[in-house]
C-alpha cells in the first residue's frame, strides 16, 4: 500500500505503542485536521487581500526552507486560518494571547477585532503559521488527567512534561521563531508594505518588537557557541532554525559547553504563566537569566544559575 504523506508526518511516540497503533493516532490527528478547516462559530469571513496574504506566507517560508536545506513546504489552506470576534475567541480559545495555533487540529486562531493596525494582524499571521510548521511530537499515554490520550508532547523547541504538563524551553521556541520572523519581514518588507497597501509604517520591526520576547539572550549565546566553536554566527543560527522544524536538539548542548551545565536548565526555567497578567514576574525572570549569560566567568554564572534554580525546583 502507497504511503500517505499527510498521515506519515505525525511523529506519535508513547510507551510500548506499536507500529499500527502509531498509524491509526496519525489517521486520527489527520482527520481532526480535516475537520478543523470548516469556519468556526463567530468566524469572520476572510477578505481577497487576506487570502493573498496567506499565499504569500507559503511563498516566504518556502524560500526559508531552501535556504535551510530542509526537505519540507509550505501549503498551508486557507482553511487554516481562522479569525474571530472577541467573543467567539474567548469562547474557543484557551489563552489570553492574540493569536494561537492549536496543535491537535492544525488551526490557526486570530483575534482579529484587538488588531489595531492590518500590518500587525499580518505579522501575526505569519508568526502563528511559523508555529504551525515547526516539529509537532504527539504523546500517547493509557490514561491522562483529563481522561485525553494524547497530548503535545513537542512543539518546535518546547516540550510539555507529561507528569505536570510544565512547559520547558517554550520562551526559546518563541525568540527562534521571533528570529525567522525578523528575517523574513527585512527581507520583503517593502514589497509587503507596497502590495498590501501598509501605510507609514517604516519601523515595522521596531513597532513590533516583542519585549517578553526579546531575543538578545539567544543573540549572545549564537555569538558565544560561534567563539567556542569558531565558525560563523550565521551557520550556529541556521542549527536552531533547522532544528525548530526537524525537531533536532542536540546541538542545544553547545549552550552548555559554551555556558556551563545548568544553562538548558537556566534557559528553560523561562516561563511566562497565564497568571502573569502583567508579565511582571516573568520581566523579573528574564533579566535574572539574561544577567546569567552575559557574566564571563564560570564561577559567577554557576551562582547566579544555583540562585535561578532554586526558584524553579519544581519544573525540573
Amino acid at each position: 500500500m502507497e504511503k500517505d504523506p499527510e498521515i506519515e508526518k505525525y511523529n506519535i511516540s508513547g510507551k510500548g505503542l506499536t507500529a499500527e497503533q502509531k498509524a491509526e493516532t496519525s489517521v486520527y490527528l489527520q482527520k481532526k485536521k480535516e475537520a478543523a478547516m470548516k469556519p468556526m462559530e463567530g468566524e469572520l469571513e476572510k477578505t481577497d487581500e487576506e487570502l493573498k496574504f496567506i499565499e504569500k506566507i507559503n511563498e516566504y517560508l518556502n524560500e526559508q526552507f531552501k535556504e535551510l536545506e530542509l526537505d519540507k513546504k509550505a501549503d498551508l489552506e486557507p482553511g487554516s486560518f481562522h479569525f474571530l470576534t472577541p467573543e467567539a475567541y474567548k469562547n474557543h480559545i484557551p489563552s489570553q494571547a492574540l493569536g494561537f495555533y492549536d496543535a491537535y487540529k492544525q488551526r490557526i486562531c486570530m483575534n482579529k477585532s484587538v488588531f489595531e493596525d492590518k500590518s500587525i494582524f499580518y505579522y501575526a499571521m505569519l508568526h502563528e503559521a511559523i508555529h504551525s510548521l515547526s516539529y509537532q511530537g504527539f504523546h500517547q499515554g493509557e490514561e491522562d488527567k483529563d481522561g485525553i490520550p494524547l497530548f503535545n508532547r513537542k512543539s518546535g523547541y518546547r516540550i510539555t512534561n507529561p507528569e505536570n504538563y510544565h512547559h520547558h524551553l517554550g520562551v526559546l521556541n518563541e525568540m527562534v521563531i521571533e528570529e525567522i520572523w525578523r528575517k523574513i519581514i527585512n527581507k520583503h518588507a517593502r514589497d509587503i508594505s507596497v502590495e498590501f497597501n501598509f501605510s507609514g509604517r517604516p519601523n515595522i520591526i521596531e513597532e513590533l518588537y516583542l519585549e517578553h520576547y526579546d531575543i538578545k539572550i539567544l543573540d549572545e549565546i549564537v555569538k558565544r557557541i560561534a567563539e567556542k566553536k569558531q565558525e560563523k554566527e550565521e551557520d550556529v543560527w541556521a542549527r536552531f532554525e533547522r532544528g525548530l522544524f526537524t525537531g533536532e536538539t542536540m546541538h542545544l548542548r553547545d549552550i552548555e559547553r559554551a555556558f556551563g551545565k545548568d544553562a538548558l536548565k537556566v534557559l528553560g526555567s523561562l516561563n511566562i504563566l497565564e497568571t502573569d497578567k502583567d508579565f511582571s514576574a516573568y520581566k523579573k525572570n528574564y533579566n535574572e537569566v539574561w544577567a546569567y549569560f552575559l557574566t564571563e566567568d564560570q564561577e559567577g554564572r554557576d551562582r547566579i544559575a544555583k540562585e535561578i534554580l532554586s526558584k524553579n525546583h519544581a519544573a525540573y
